[in-house]
């Protein structure tokens, strides 16, 4: 039997219980040797990983989208913007060298003309006869603002000028009645239908009326009462009272 001093299993017991207490991921009691900065290596590779996806996503986006060569670029934009100065300066001197020849006044009042009356359509009715001389009646929903009214009297005036008779007024003997009703939606008025004025004189005027010419929308139709035919004439610019005095003379009997 070995006879073991106090003092040394005293001892033996303390390195034990200080040995229990060390972490044991500690390296240099379990494996011995270390690394003097573990995550040192572990930064620098994430730096280099991340510079490499930098590097990567560019030339990927260079590869989609267009040739990353700043000189490059730069020349071929120099390029396009000279041609682009060269054509316009050709167009110019070209312009400049062309004999100026004034429009076709004449032929371009045709084409319009022939616009206007294509746009004209019978709202209601479709027989139509009328006799000289015509009598002509105005209900004029656009004045009493502020605005001034154009000329109201080209219709009647162009209607002459063809050689058709024309009176003014509902008073009568013989003849055809034609009423004609000026309507533009105009802001002043608050509303896009005929105001009560207008409908009042529509209610004496339009009893016995061989034809209506609404120069407004065709909606306003709605409001004229009776059964007379209603000629749709959309605006009382000139152009569109000139067509209508060609519609009416083409149907005299």
């Amino acid at each position: 039997m070995q006879i073991v001093r106090r003092e040394e299993v005293t001892g033996k017991r303390f390195d034990q219980r200080l040995e229990k207490c060390r972490s044991p991921t500690d390296p240099i009691s379990d494996r011995g040797t270390f690394e003097l900065d573990a995550l040192a290596g572990v930064d620098l590779r994430l730096a280099i990983q991340r510079q490499m996806i930098r590097v990567l996503a560019r030339e990927d986006m260079c590869e989609e989208s267009r040739p990353c060569n700043a000189p490059v670029d730069r020349a071929r934009g120099r390029r396009r913007l000279d041609d682009a100065l060269a054509r316009v300066a050709r167009l110019a001197e070209s312009a400049n060298a062309a004999t100026a020849t004034p429009p076709d006044l004449a032929e371009d009042a045709a084409f319009a003309d022939a616009l206007a009356d294509m746009s004209l359509h019978t709202l209601r009715g479709e027989s139509l006869s009328l006799s000289a001389p015509l009598n002509i009646t105005v209900v004029d929903d656009d004045v009493g603002g502020p605005y001034r009214v154009g000329p109201r009297d080209l219709f009647a005036r162009r209607l002459a000028e063809l050689g058709i008779a024309v009176r003014h007024g509902t008073a009568a003997a013989r003849g055809s009645r034609i009423v004609l009703i000026y309507a533009e939606p105009l802001s002043w008025k608050g509303r896009a239908w005929l105001g009560a004025r207008s409908l009042a004189a529509l209610g004496r005027d339009v009893p016995g009326a061989a034809l209506i010419i609404l120069f407004g929308h065709p909606r306003l139709a709605s409001q004229i009462p009776g059964a007379a035919p209603i000629l749709c004439a959309w605006h009382g610019q000139p152009l569109m009272q000139y067509a209508a005095a060609r519609w009416v003379a083409g149907r005299m009997r």
